[in-house]
């Protein structure tokens, strides 16, 4: 990966879970101090164009990538099958951010929370795997 694709796909993963780090923590404190629902939708429904953004760029960055390193690799090289978790990864946090837009106005904040998590969750698992590829 040439560097200029590199410091994208790097920034734009920084982005992406570290606005869901950010935004877990302001929403948590937020609402501890009375700020109404729909002022925090307001915030989320802002960090939700900049996260699909950095998510669109990370993906396009990755294929760039791969494409400037010859290709998928072959399939039983470790590197392959790191990569595959990588992807699978990457793969459920966008459904999982999918998810989360659908439910919002009508799931409990309990239920919102939960996928909120599992996405931040997921968003970090993503990031251990590029350092373990």
């Amino acid at each position: 990966m040439s560097g200029i694709v590199r410091f994208f796909h790097i920034l734009s993963a920084a982005v992406w879970v570290g606005g869901l780090i950010t935004l877990g923590v302001l929403v948590g404190a937020l609402r501890r101090s009375g700020v109404q629902r729909e002022d925090l939708r307001t915030m989320a429904n802002s960090f939700r164009g900049l996260w699909w953004m950095a998510t669109v760029v990370a993906v396009a960055t990755g294929v760039i990538g791969l494409w400037q390193s010859g290709g998928l690799p072959a399939d039983d090289t470790g590197y392959a099958q790191r990569l595959i978790v990588k992807l699978a990864l990457i793969g459920l946090a966008i459904a999982l951010a999918v998810g989360h837009t659908m439910i919002a106005r009508t799931a409990s904040a309990a239920t919102r929370g939960l996928v909120q998590s599992a996405n931040l969750i997921v968003g970090i698992a993503v990031i251990a795997a590029a350092v373990w590829l």
